[in-house]
């Protein structure tokens, strides 16, 4: 049967996916943070639209320890700059929707910030980070990024990482891993984990999406993944420009493939790069250090627009999925699950607030 498009939505099926959105815990699982970069207006913006969170990579890629810590404290201080909240809980976020606050949880992209030293886990949970992705690009001391190293799984000291990540209550997150420390990863971890933004390998080939058997370990497990709509992860087809369609075909595939309590989505949004006046070189710089990731160099470069789905390219836009999710045929509660629901139920059995 042909599947309704987003833009055959009715004004009744407008209205209640308005209601529905207004009604959800909606959480944003990935956008690329480090600081300096995002302004206090990003952050008071999304929350007005009704981002009830946002998972913000809080220090950059390849951070050394000490950079990561610098950024860390910056984000600390433009939270209390907004008057908002720190998800070191999920009842902190259960909190931030209700008093309408901006709400952040911090994240750190690679795990190459804690060297070869188990204890500095505790540091960056103590930072207020609940989601640690293991490897970014390439090899750390931790396990293999999907990127330009052969694939080595999980080292030793990577599974004490993951059982110091469950203890302290720390979230997994492989969604950059290669494929053996994607699995090492599922099965060392005693916790659910996350790919916080990845795609369905079987709708788009590519190595930076995940397999249906990853994607089965991983709901096996308890976990959650965010669809993403970074456009060279979302391209079905050579040359054509992804869509929000194609966006929600990805969520109605895991949803087929696994049920509806294992989806959410991670946008991987780019505030730092969009920004009028530092996005130039925060992108520039990106871009040369992580060449393989990315055929545009440069801001200037044509493709530059379309980097992400151009439907869903702002957090402003997230709604666009709560419509595409209605007139797709989905229930209420399963929109909700979607919307941030299932990652919100993920942050009850992982995160654990710091004990002295």
């Amino acid at each position: 049967m042909k599947k309704k498009k987003i833009s055959e939505i009715t004004k009744a099926e407008e209205e209640r996916a308005d209601e529905i959105f207004k009604k959800s815990y909606v959480i944003e699982l990935l956008s690329y943070g480090p600081m300096p970069g995002i302004k206090p207006e990003y952050l008071k913006e999304v929350t007005e639209y009704g981002i009830t969170a946002h998972n913000f990579t809080g220090a950059d890629c390849d951070a050394t320890f000490q950079e990561a810590i610098v950024s860390l404290s910056l984000w600390h201080d433009l939270i209390e700059k907004v008057n908002g909240i720190i998800a070191y809980t999920a009842d902190d976020i259960v909190r931030a929707k209700k008093e309408g606050r901006p709400c952040v949880i911090l994240s750190i992209q690679n795990g190459k910030p804690i060297e070869d030293q188990i204890t500095l886990v505790r540091t960056f949970h103590q930072m207020g980070v609940r989601i640690i992705l293991l490897a970014y690009d390439n090899q750390n001391y931790i396990g293999t990024g999907g990127g330009r190293d052969a694939d080595c799984g999980l080292s030793e000291f990577g599974r004490a990482v993951v059982k110091e990540m469950n203890r302290l209550g720390i979230l997994v997150d492989v969604a950059h891993c290669g494929d053996k420390t994607t699995m090492d990863a599922i099965d060392c971890s005693e916790m659910p984990i996350t790919f916080s933004h990845a795609n369905p390998r079987a709708l788009v080939n590519v190595p930076r999406n995940k397999s249906d058997e990853m994607i089965r370990a991983l709901a096996k497990k308890g976990g959650c993944m965010g669809v993403f709509a970074w456009a060279s992860a979302c391209q079905r087809k050579p040359g054509v420009q992804p869509t929000a369609e194609d966006f929600l075909d990805f969520i109605d595939y895991i949803v087929e493939l696994v049920g509806p309590n294992h989806v959410g989505f991670g946008m991987d949004l780019s505030p730092t790069f969009d920004d009028p006046e530092t996005g130039r070189e925060n992108y520039a710089r990106w871009a040369n250090r992580f060449p393989h990731v990315t055929s545009m160099k440069s801001v200037d470069d044509p493709a530059f627009k379309y980097k992400q789905i151009v439907e869903l390219n702002r957090a402003t836009k997230i709604k666009t999925i709560t419509k595409g999710l209605v007139v797709r045929g989905y229930s209420d509660q399963d929109i909700m699950k979607i919307m941030g629901g299932n990652f919100l139920e993920l942050f009850r059995k992982v995160f654990k607030k710091y004990k002295n």
